[in-house]
């Protein structure tokens, strides 16, 4: 049961991008009960969490970023017995580069397992974005399962030997940067249901 009753949250919370950082404003907030703002920034291309606390102000710059990458940004308080408060509105914010080209970036979730069933073919979409509106390829990364990348899409038909569980990595590039992730798969054994059994037993007969 959570007994914290701390309910103040930062409000009209905004983020804009200025060179080379994000400047993350919300309204001051005059409680006694406030010890610290802490302000998160999540990359949705892999799903990594980063947070900075300020005291004492209602404004935080933050610099440690990627360029090509979506973000989304919210904030809490902190009482000054530890206990958080509710969660800002969250923002999603594109951080670029305006004078060089901006790298692709997978919006696939990293922690995801693409399932496969032996001497079955089956596709996946891949999934990437690019700040610059550049065309994107993809590829697999040395490649000894004989997976198929073609367009968007990762197909394989694993054969009985490759039964198990693989990490490999596929590549998005714009022809000039590039970004990688690595993909768990798991290829599995066919399962028969019963009534296949059961036609295969009487077809011996």
């Amino acid at each position: 049961m959570n007994n914290n009753s701390f309910e103040e949250k930062p409000v009209n919370l905004s983020a804009v991008q200025n060179g080379d950082s994000i400047k993350v404003n919300w309204n001051a907030n005059s409680s006694q009960e406030i010890k610290f703002t802490t302000v998160m920034y999540k990359s949705v291309s892999n799903n990594s969490i980063s947070r900075e606390s300020i005291t004492d102000t209602n404004s935080l710059k933050l610099t440690d970023l990627t360029y090509g990458r979506r973000y989304k940004i919210w904030a809490t308080y902190t009482d000054t017995s530890g206990n958080p408060g509710n969660s800002s509105d969250t923002l999603e914010l594109l951080y670029r580069s305006f004078t060089q080209n901006n790298p692709p970036c997978f919006i696939s979730d990293p922690d995801s397992i693409l399932y496969f069933i032996e001497s079955e073919s089956k596709s996946y979409f891949l999934n990437a974005f690019d700040a610059d509106g550049n065309s994107i390829s993809f590829h697999a990364l040395d490649n000894p399962l004989g997976l198929e990348v073609g367009g968007n899409t990762l197909k394989w038909e694993p054969h009985i030997a490759q039964r198990g569980f693989y990490t490999f990595k596929i590549i998005a590039s714009d022809g000039i940067s590039a970004d990688t992730i690595s993909t768990k798969c798991h290829s599995k054994k066919a399962q028969r249901n019963r009534d296949q059994y059961r036609f295969q037993f009487s077809k011996s007969f």
